[in-house]
């Protein structure tokens, strides 16, 4: 005797219990009728299906109740985004102004403030933000908060700070649409606090400051130019405490119109993992004078760019 086994028609995901009892049943090729269990296989499925149905239409719910609540807390208490919006932009145009004088991580972390505070600020202005989204900045806030501490506890303690007082600032924002959804309300200013109390229960030990890694320009000797261009050039130099061979890029600080600029290529280079780029490993700002001839080095390097440069337009078929 042939048995198989019965196909569920239902096109919902059945729970556990109901593809256990479905797939425990057999009816018999020959034309048997099923068994009772089949029956108890239908209603459960229907019972599912409805429990489902259910679940969806909560969530369906749920989903546009937060969508409308920026534009019902704007309403009901038009003060508290208003007042939220002029503490972010406060907020951005304290913490945009650079310094040269930063070390990486603590630009990095200036920069993600920045960009979150922007985002939040244009989300609450188009009246779109959400709860969730205020959850997820402060999430993304403590993991970056984590990662400096694990780097560096020193830049993880003056960068808590602004973090702490961005959560502080979109605190009264985010608790307000939480009440407008029915969610529990957070404790916005407690979560800000801890940033500021963890390090202090950690007991990290003391480090030695970013400055103290940078080494002088004094113990640089120029070997050789190696090339230069339009924005700056490179020279072949020795590390004379240790010997190794460096490059040392020179570029003149009127090439960058912003601190921002220079600051980015300083940053972008020093974080660089690529085996056909240089890594930046130290960066200096000093006067320099002007000369009024160059070496006959120098001169026969520049005018052999030149040289190639004329050459490679010619042969693409540019006239000069």
């Amino acid at each position: 005797m042939t048995f198989f086994k019965t196909a569920c028609n239902s096109t919902v995901e059945q729970s556990d219990d109901v593809c256990v009892m479905a797939k425990s049943k057999f009816i018999e090729k020959d034309g048997a009728r099923p068994r009772e269990g089949c029956k108890v296989r239908k209603q459960l499925g229907a019972d599912a299906f409805s429990g489902l149905h259910s679940q969806c239409l909560c969530l369906i719910a749920v989903v546009e109740r937060g969508k409308q609540s920026a534009k019902a807390l704007t309403t009901l208490f038009p003060r508290i985004p208003k007042t939220c919006t002029t503490l972010l932009e406060m907020f951005i145009r304290r913490e945009s102004r650079v310094s040269l004088k930063r070390d990486p991580l603590t630009h990095f972390c200036k920069e993600e403030l920045v960009l979150h505070a922007q985002e939040c600020r244009l989300k609450i202005n188009k009246q779109v933000v959400t709860y969730q989204d205020m959850r997820s900045m402060v999430e993304n806030l403590i993991g970056l908060h984590t990662m400096c501490i694990k780097r560096d506890p020193d830049v993880a303690r003056t960068q808590g700070d602004s973090m702490r007082n961005l959560i502080i600032i979109v605190g009264e924002m985010a608790s307000g649409l939480e009440r407008m959804c029915d969610v529990p309300v957070t404790d916005w200013v407690d979560i800000g606090d801890c940033l500021i109390t963890r390090l202090d229960k950690l007991k990290l030990p003391k480090t030695l400051p970013f400055a103290a890694y940078i080494p002088k320009i004094q113990d640089f000797e120029n070997i050789r130019l190696l090339g230069a261009g339009g924005f700056g050039a490179v020279y072949l130099a020795r590390y004379k405490p240790v010997g190794f061979q460096i490059s040392l890029k020179l570029v003149n600080v009127d090439r960058f119109t912003r601190h921002k600029q220079a600051a980015m290529d300083k940053v972008v280079a020093s974080i660089i993992r690529n085996p056909f780029l240089v890594k930046y490993y130290s960066c200096f700002c000093r006067v320099m004078t002007k000369a009024k001839i160059l070496k006959i080095n120098a001169v026969k390097v520049i005018m052999a760019q030149l040289i190639l440069a004329v050459e490679h337009m010619h042969l693409r078929g540019c006239s000069a």
